[in-house]
């Protein structure tokens, strides 16, 4: 084993996930088109049926932006607690052959190649192997090896990988 890694998840890291990682683009989208919805709404001023549309639309993506992060934490919170019955199990996440990480009664496995993207946050971070799913870990809680050394390895490992990305 070349790595392990072991944590507690909290609220306050999935926060962090979904604020910064999970919804960042629906977020980035809607504000580009509640932008546009805007500028219409001053193009349209003649026109009564176009200028309700651009305010509707505006409004739907308004309502986006408000609600997606929120409802997004309690699902993803919701299954956490499904998942462990209510349990808060240690994580333990090892970088060996593949990585591996287990939760409580929960295990998966996937191959360096599969890693898309490496986010640093302030509190934890992800190795992301697919849009929305990725592999916690906490960079100052390694039990075996450094945290010096793990930048080196995981990008030599992850092919697909050419940076870390700091949110």
């Amino acid at each position: 084993m070349k790595f392990e890694n072991r944590y507690y998840v909290d609220k306050k890291m999935y926060e962090e996930y979904v604020s910064k990682v999970a919804t960042r683009k629906i977020i980035v989208s809607c504000v580009i088109i509640l932008i546009i919805s805007i500028i219409l709404l001053f193009i349209f001023k003649a026109d009564s049926f176009k200028m309700t549309m651009s305010l509707a639309v505006g409004i739907l993506a308004l309502g986006i932006i408000i609600f997606i992060q929120p409802i997004y934490l309690k699902e993803l919170l919701n299954l956490d607690f499904k998942l462990h019955n209510g349990e808060h199990p240690e994580t333990v996440v090892t970088f060996d052959d593949k990585i591996t990480l287990k939760e409580g009664n929960q295990q998966i496995s996937i191959e360096y190649v599969q890693i898309k993207k490496y986010y640093r946050l302030k509190r934890s971070s992800i190795l992301m192997f697919s849009e929305q799913n990725g592999i916690m870990f906490v960079e100052d809680n390694f039990t075996i090896g450094k945290k010096e050394d793990f930048e080196k390895f995981i990008l030599e490992q992850c092919n697909n990988l050419d940076k870390i990305i700091e949110r």
